[in-house]
């Protein structure tokens, strides 16, 4: 799964394991890793490129709760 977001100065993401995450996709994790890629910076923006294994959540920081 690769994904594309673009973040500022503070900004956090949380990337965690899904909680029902089979054996096999925990090996694929262990396997592929998690690439992230800094990409274009426009001001105080970066663009940030994820690839990791669909068992692998991405959540931006302002959507979590009490963080």
């Amino acid at each position: 799964m690769a994904l594309t977001l673009t973040r500022r100065p503070g900004e956090r993401l949380l990337l965690r394991l899904e909680p029902n995450v089979t054996p096999e996709e925990l090996q694929e994790l262990i396997g592929r890793g998690i690439m992230i890629e800094l990409g274009e910076f426009n001001g105080d923006q970066v663009k940030i490129n994820i690839s990791a294994p669909q068992a692998v959540a991405i959540v931006r920081g302002e959507l979590l709760r009490n963080r």
